[in-house]
């Protein structure tokens, strides 16, 4: 089985320069990118009644114990310490200089010092070796990198988005200029951040934005964003991929089942994922809940308009989509790729017409303290 990774918002952070400042005194560029999307093919054999048991993925395998109690205090109000991250590969780059960013932490109470590291994997001994607020200066991929190593952890966490995408501050409400976005730190609005976890043949998996299987499954796994980005390629997988049959699956959401041919199935953290797709307009990934989004596959004629809508916010009002919110889905389907953020996993199951394959999504809710600017509008 090959796993492959894709980072459509950073150049993942590995390979490029991540800045780090470490201080003690106490604490958009966005464009979206196009595809053309048009398909047609056949609905297959439907799902047994019985595909989805409660053998299939054990009740226990995803839990609040499964959190580790990270080392690392809370920040308090009195310490201003602070942690930059800072990825300058960001939204293509073009993005402030480090010393910019130390200036303007200064004015909102900080007081930074600087130093650059190569890969995420060194982010470990940074987070041990410092305390105070993380302030991660990047896109989605550099955010996600940080949230996976610290969630469950009583570490505080900001975000400046300087990605193409920035899906995840948009969800959070952060917006306004960068500096108007730093200057708001200095009283800060502090909320509790939802993550995810997903269990799968794959193993276990974190989850940031969304996961799940269909149309954008299958054009990551035929885009093989791993090597390289490409927008030749990202239409020429688009196209292909509407070739394929429904994705035929059974769900169980917090015990409420359903089943059906789809042409996709995602489960949200956030309100949009990847190039800005806006599949869930109304979540909130502060609220304990996923929100869950299906779109049937036999309205084919309205292809146009999904499409129209993941780039708006009117998906959800389309007749052949469901929208429901819950915080544990099971979901046994064939035909299909899955995808955990920018990630194709399972691959092989795209090609199986006969095998099912089975996942567990499981929200973790308030895994990580975020703080937001306080000019920052709630969602």
């Amino acid at each position: 089985m090959r796993l492959a990774h894709h980072s459509y918002i950073d150049s993942v952070i590995g390979g490029s320069r991540i800045a780090i400042t470490a201080g003690r005194k106490e604490s958009e560029a966005a464009h979206v990118e196009d595809a053309v999307v048009r398909a047609e093919s056949a609905p297959g054999d439907s799902i047994a009644e019985d595909s989805i048991s409660e053998g299939s993925i054990s009740e226990g395998s995803i839990s609040e114990g499964s959190i580790s109690e990270g080392s690392g205090s809370a920040s308090s109000d009195a310490s201003r310490s602070a942690t930059l991250i800072y990825n300058p590969k960001a939204g293509g780059g073009g993005g402030p200089e480090p010393e910019t960013l130390q200036e303007m932490l200064s004015e909102a109470g900080y007081e930074p010092s600087y130093r650059a590291t190569e890969a995420p994997e060194e982010l470990d001994a940074i987070f041990r070796e410092s305390q105070g607020l993380i302030v991660v200066a990047g896109g989605d991929g550099t955010f996600r990198e940080v949230v996976r190593r610290l969630y469950g952890k009583e570490r505080p966490v900001t975000l400046l988005p300087l990605g193409t995408a920035n899906n995840a501050a948009r969800s959070l409400g952060i917006q306004g200029s960068l500096g108007q976005v730093v200057a708001g730190l200095q009283q800060p609005q502090k909320v509790h951040l939802d993550v995810a976890k997903a269990r799968g043949p794959w193993g276990e998996e974190f989850v940031l934005e969304g996961a799940g299987l269909g149309m954008f499954a299958n054009i990551l796994s035929a885009y093989r964003p791993d090597v390289g980005k490409s927008l030749v390629r990202a239409v020429t997988a688009a196209v292909n991929t509407f070739g394929d049959n429904p994705v035929r699956c059974r769900v169980e959401l917090d015990g409420e089942r359903m089943d059906g041919e789809y042409l996709l199935l995602e489960v949200m953290n956030m309100r949009a994922i990847g190039p800005r797709l806006q599949l869930a307009p109304d979540a909130d990934p502060t609220d304990g809940l996923l929100d869950v989004v299906l779109v049937k596959y036999e309205n084919r004629d309205a292809w146009l308009a999904y499409f129209r809508g993941l780039m708006t916010s009117g998906l959800s009002d389309l007749p052949s989509v469901e929208v429901k919110r819950g915080r544990k889905l099971k979901v046994n389907w064939r035909a299909s790729a899955f995808h955990v953020d920018g990630q194709t996993l399972c691959e092989d199951a795209r090609e199986s017409e006969t095998k099912t394959f089975s996942a567990l999504i499981e929200v973790i809710p308030g895994a990580l303290e975020v703080w937001l600017p306080s000019s920052t509008e709630g969602q």
